[in-house]
């Protein structure tokens, strides 16, 4: 098994995530749909941190010239919107993602 390094603009989250209902087509429309207090939480986490759980590695496969995340879609949903809070379709959401980045500096990759 390779381990890498990926950020955020790597990847594309899972529409086939369970967490996500039939129908997600994209990566905004997932983003949007995993939104919840708990994201918010978990990106004000990152945020303050500088990290992601390390004990909870993501898996992704090659998917084109990205990678397609099978595991830790949230994380990855939750660094994207601190990286762009306008990813979020909520005013409310965005300006939450907005002051959850200023908390410090989230990582990079996971």
């Amino acid at each position: 098994m390779q381990y890498v390094s990926l950020r955020p603009s790597q990847v594309i989250l899972d529409p086939q995530n369970p967490r996500l209902p039939d129908g997600t087509s994209n990566d905004r429309e997932a983003i949007n749909r995993l939104i919840d207090d708990g994201l918010v939480n978990l990106a004000r986490h990152m945020a303050k941190t500088g990290q992601a759980n390390p004990a909870d590695l993501p898996i992704a496969m090659k998917h084109g010239n990205k990678y397609l995340i099978l595991e830790g879609n949230r994380r990855f949903a939750a660094l994207k919107l601190l990286k762009d809070p306008d990813l979020a379709d909520d005013d409310e959401n965005q300006k939450s993602f907005r002051r959850a980045a200023r908390l410090g500096a989230p990582p990079k990759t996971i």
